[in-house]
Protein backbone atom coordinates (compact mmCIF):
# COMPACT_ATOMS: atom_id res chain seq x y z
CA UNK A 1 0.00 0.00 0.00
CA UNK A 2 1.07 3.92 -0.89
CA UNK A 3 1.53 6.34 1.93
CA UNK A 4 -1.43 8.32 0.39
CA UNK A 5 -3.82 5.77 1.63
CA UNK A 6 -2.66 5.31 4.84
CA UNK A 7 -2.24 8.80 5.12
CA UNK A 8 -5.92 8.80 4.33
CA UNK A 9 -7.41 6.17 7.25
CA UNK A 10 -4.79 7.45 9.72
CA UNK A 11 -6.87 10.74 9.23
CA UNK A 12 -10.12 9.12 9.21
CA UNK A 13 -9.16 7.64 12.57
CA UNK A 14 -7.86 11.38 14.09
CA UNK A 15 -11.30 12.49 12.65
CA UNK A 16 -13.37 9.73 14.47
CA UNK A 17 -11.51 10.29 17.88
CA UNK A 18 -12.36 13.62 17.45
CA UNK A 19 -15.93 12.96 17.52
CA UNK A 20 -15.50 11.75 20.99
CA UNK A 21 -15.17 8.54 20.68
CA UNK A 22 -12.72 7.12 23.88
CA UNK A 23 -9.34 5.94 22.93
CA UNK A 24 -10.34 2.45 24.36
CA UNK A 25 -12.66 1.93 22.00
CA UNK A 26 -11.15 1.79 19.08
CA UNK A 27 -8.12 0.62 17.34
CA UNK A 28 -5.05 1.58 16.03
CA UNK A 29 -4.45 1.12 11.93
CA UNK A 30 -3.33 -1.92 11.04
CA UNK A 31 -2.59 -3.56 7.54
CA UNK A 32 -4.57 -6.76 6.70
CA UNK A 33 -5.39 -8.19 3.44
CA UNK A 34 -3.82 -5.90 1.72
CA UNK A 35 -6.07 -3.53 2.88
CA UNK A 36 -5.39 -0.32 5.74
CA UNK A 37 -8.40 -0.30 8.52
CA UNK A 38 -9.34 0.03 12.09
CA UNK A 39 -12.18 -0.51 14.45
CA UNK A 40 -14.10 1.32 16.91
CA UNK A 41 -16.45 1.06 18.87
CA UNK A 42 -19.93 3.14 19.80
CA UNK A 43 -19.36 5.30 17.18
CA UNK A 44 -22.90 6.64 16.04
CA UNK A 45 -26.22 5.73 17.45
CA UNK A 46 -27.19 2.19 16.97
CA UNK A 47 -30.56 -0.11 17.47
CA UNK A 48 -31.73 -3.77 16.88
CA UNK A 49 -32.85 -4.67 13.33
CA UNK A 50 -36.80 -4.38 12.68
CA UNK A 51 -36.86 -7.90 12.34
CA UNK A 52 -35.23 -8.97 15.84
CA UNK A 53 -37.01 -8.70 19.10
CA UNK A 54 -35.49 -6.19 21.59
CA UNK A 55 -35.07 -7.87 24.96
CA UNK A 56 -32.92 -5.39 26.07
CA UNK A 57 -29.85 -7.41 25.89
CA UNK A 58 -29.36 -7.51 22.01
CA UNK A 59 -25.52 -8.08 20.96
CA UNK A 60 -25.98 -7.38 17.19
CA UNK A 61 -27.50 -3.89 16.74
CA UNK A 62 -26.96 -2.22 13.73
CA UNK A 63 -26.26 1.87 13.00
CA UNK A 64 -29.64 3.77 12.96
CA UNK A 65 -30.71 5.23 9.33
CA UNK A 66 -29.14 8.42 10.46
CA UNK A 67 -25.53 6.81 11.37
CA UNK A 68 -25.46 5.16 8.51
CA UNK A 69 -25.80 8.44 6.23
CA UNK A 70 -23.31 10.25 8.41
CA UNK A 71 -20.88 7.01 8.12
CA UNK A 72 -21.04 7.37 4.21
CA UNK A 73 -20.42 11.13 4.41
CA UNK A 74 -17.56 10.80 6.42
CA UNK A 75 -16.14 7.95 4.36
CA UNK A 76 -16.87 9.75 1.32
CA UNK A 77 -15.69 13.58 2.32
CA UNK A 78 -12.23 11.68 3.38
CA UNK A 79 -12.19 9.29 0.00
CA UNK A 80 -12.68 12.71 -2.18
CA UNK A 81 -10.02 14.55 0.14
CA UNK A 82 -7.20 12.32 -0.62
CA UNK A 83 -8.55 10.48 -3.52
CA UNK A 84 -8.75 6.77 -2.25
CA UNK A 85 -11.59 4.78 -1.80
CA UNK A 86 -12.42 4.65 2.06
CA UNK A 87 -15.72 2.11 3.31
CA UNK A 88 -16.97 1.37 6.14
CA UNK A 89 -18.50 -1.82 7.53
CA UNK A 90 -21.03 -3.04 10.68
CA UNK A 91 -18.88 -5.58 12.56
CA UNK A 92 -22.32 -6.57 13.67
CA UNK A 93 -21.91 -8.11 17.63
CA UNK A 94 -21.11 -5.46 20.25
CA UNK A 95 -21.26 -2.25 18.11
CA UNK A 96 -18.22 -2.10 16.43
CA UNK A 97 -17.16 -0.61 13.18
CA UNK A 98 -14.47 -1.23 10.81
CA UNK A 99 -12.95 1.38 8.45
CA UNK A 100 -10.96 0.58 5.62
CA UNK A 101 -9.30 1.42 2.43
CA UNK A 102 -11.38 -0.35 -0.49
Amino acid sequence: MNTKTKTAIEALRLEVLRCGVRRDDIGVVEERDGRFEFAVRYFGDWMVPEDEEDDGDYDWKVPTPSSRRMLDKLVDTFSKKFGVKLVWENEGEKCWLRFATA
